[in-house]
C-alpha cells in the first residue's frame, strides 16, 4: 500500500463501562452485513473487480490499490462463498507482474513487500476453500520473494529496489512464512519467521511502551519513530503460530507482552484513544484484531476474548455510517459527534473534503478498504466467539 508515516498521538484513557455505550452484537451478523453492502456498493461486474470510487460520489470506475482488495480478498474468501471468492481472487492475479510480485497499482511496476504478504494470506485461504494448487504455488513463490527483501542491515526492505526498511513488512513477511509452514513443513520458514521477529525485538522496540518503530532507513540509519497498530497485530500472529508450531514458551510469552500492552489504559498506550478503543484507524486496526484473535484462538490465550470483543462493539457503535457500511469516526462529522455524546470527549475531528462526496458533510464517502477491513473484524470477533 502507500505508505504515510502515521504518528500516534497518545490520549489519555478514560474508559466507561462498556455496558453503558451498547448492547451486545451478533458479530456473525454483522460480519454478513458488511459484506453484502460491500458486494452492493463496489463490485462491478463490468470490470469485474471492486471500484475505488464510492457510487454516490463518482459514476466512474477506478481500480482500488491492491492493498485495499487483498483486505477485501481476505474477508470475502474466509465467508467461504466460492463463487465471489473466486471473482476476488481473479481479481487479485490482474496485478501479479511477470516477476511474480504483485504491483501496488495496475499499468506501474512498484511492489511492496506488506501488499504482497497480505496477498500471501488471501492465496492461502484461496487454497483452503478452493484447493486449487495455483494459489498455493503463488503463495509459495511469493514468500520467496519476500525472503530476498532481507536487508544488508536487517529487516524486510518495504519497496522493493529501495533502503526503507519497514516494521510491518518485516512482521508481515513473518506471518506469510508461518502461515505457509503449515502446508509444507519447510522448517526453514520457521526460521525465517524467528529471523524477522528477532531483528524487530533487537532494533525497532520503543523500551518506554513495548511497541516497534515504524522502520528504518538502511542507508543512514535514520528511525522513523511513527508507530502503527498493525505491526503489533502481525506480530502476535506470527508469535501465537511459533508457539502452536514450536511449543517454545518464549513466543507466547512475547505475544501475551504485547496483547497485554494493546490493551492497556494506563496512559502509556499510544493505540487506545480516551473512549477505550484501538485508534489507528479503521483501514489498519483489523490486524490487531486478528493478532488477538490468533492468540486466543491459536495461542490458546482466551484471557483476551472479552476485552477483544468489547473493541468490536466499539467499532460498531463508533464506526457505523449505515448497515452494514463503516467508516472512521475520527473523519465523518456525523459519528464523531455521536462519539462525543457517547464518551464526552472529543474525537478529534476536524473537516476533510476529501472524506466526503463533493465536500458534503451529509455524505461521507466510503470505501472498500474500510468495508474490507470492518469485515474483517467482525469475522475475528465471531471467530473467537463460536
Amino acid at each position: 500500500m502507500f505508505f504515510f508515516s502515521i504518528f500516534v498521538v497518545l490520549n489519555t484513557a478514560i474508559c466507561f463501562p462498556l455496558s453503558t455505550r451498547t448492547n451486545s452484537f451478533d458479530a456473525e451478523g454483522a460480519y454478513k452485513s458488511v459484506l453484502n453492502s460491500t458486494w452492493e456498493l463496489f463490485w462491478n461486474e463490468d470490470h469485474q473487480a471492486f471500484n475505488l470510487n464510492d457510487p454516490s460520489c463518482s459514476s466512474n470506475y477506478s481500480a482500488p490499490a491492491v492493498w485495499d482488495v487483498a483486505v477485501a480478498a481476505k474477508a470475502f474468501i474466509d465467508s467461504g462463498d466460492i463463487s465471489k471468492s473466486g471473482k476476488v481472487l481473479s481479481e487479485l492475479y490482474t496485478y501479479q507482474s511477470s516477476s511474480g510480485w504483485f504491483n501496488a497499482l495496475h499499468n506501474q511496476t512498484k511492489s511492496y513487500t506488506d501488499d504482497n504478504a497480505q496477498i500471501v494470506w488471501a492465496l492461502l485461504a484461496g487454497y483452503d476453500l478452493t484447493k486449487d494448487d495455483e494459489h498455493l504455488k503463488n503463495a509459495e513463490r511469493l514468500v520467496k520473494l519476500l525472503q530476498g527483501q532481507w536487508s544488508t542491515t536487517g529487516g524486510i526492505i518495504w519497496q522493493t529496489g529501495s533502503s526503507y526498511v519497514a516494521s510491518i513488512s518485516t512482521t508481515e513477511a513473518a506471518l506469510a512464512a508461518v502461515r505457509l509452514y503449515k502446508y509444507n513443513q519447510d522448517a526453514s520458514l520457521l526460521q525465517f519467521a524467528q529471523q524477522c521477529l528477532n531483528w524487530m525485538e533487537q532494533n525497532m522496540v520503543d523500551p518506554s511502551d513495548g511497541f516497534y518503530f515504524d522502520g528504518i532507513n538502511s542507508n543512514n540509519g535514520d528511525v522513523d519513530r511513527g508507530k502503527l497498530s498493525y505491526t503489533v497485530g502481525t506480530a502476535i500472529s506470527s508469535y501465537a503460530y511459533l508457539y502452536s508450531f514450536t511449543k517454545n514458551e518464549t513466543f507466547l510469552n512475547l505475544a501475551n507482552r504485547k496483547a497485554t500492552e494493546a490493551f492497556a489504559t494506563n496512559g502509556s498506550n499510544p493505540f487506545m484513544n480516551a473512549g477505550g478503543g484501538w485508534n489507528n484507524g479503521l483501514k489498519y486496526v483489523h490486524l490487531l484484531f486478528v493478532g488477538i484473535a490468533d492468540l486466543i484462538e491459536v495461542g490458546g490465550q482466551s484471557q483476551y476474548k472479552d476485552k477483544l470483543i468489547d473493541q468490536g462493539k466499539l467499532v460498531q457503535e463508533f464506526d457505523r455510517l449505515s448497515q452494514g457500511v463503516y467508516a472512521d469516526f475520527e473523519h465523518v462529522s456525523s459519528l464523531s459527534d455521536h462519539y462525543t455524546q457517547f464518551t464526552g470527549k472529543s474525537s478529534g475531528y476536524s473537516f476533510n473534503a476529501n472524506n466526503y462526496c463533493n465536500s458534503n458533510t451529509s455524505s461521507p464517502k466510503r470505501s472498500v478498504l474500510n468495508q474490507g477491513s470492518a469485515a474483517q473484524i467482525f469475522y475475528q470477533i465471531n471467530r473467537v466467539s463460536s
